[in-house]
């Protein structure tokens, strides 16, 4: 379907309807199944991505590639920067939950 905007795709991952939350100016995007599960997609194809052993909601994306999101223990939620190949964690300090959406260029 063509929006005007470029092309629009449904994406279905691991089984699931996902969501892509996130691009960035060179067409990569970001996004989550309704079962956390993370992906990162080309435009080609989906690549994993999520915390171990973690519900992981993957929020955006900048040119450079990095990205946030936030991942879920339990009842608590978790912000994450990913950069690198590596998660670090972006936490509020005293907050019941941090919810990554957006990283700047």
């Amino acid at each position: 379907m063509d929006s005007g905007f470029g092309s629009l795709a449904s994406i279905s991952y691991a089984g699931d309807d996902a969501s892509v939350n996130g691009i960035n100016n060179y067409g990569t995007a970001v996004g989550s199944t309704g079962f956390g599960q993370g992906f990162i997609y080309n435009g080609i194809g989906l690549t994993p991505l999520s915390v171990p052993g973690a519900s992981t909601f993957v929020e955006g994306i900048n040119d450079r590639g990095d990205i946030v999101g936030s991942y879920s223990f339990g009842r608590a939620d978790y912000g994450f920067l990913y950069t690198g190949g590596a998660f670090v964690g972006v936490n509020v300090p005293g907050a019941l939950s941090t919810l990554p959406s957006a990283v700047p260029n």
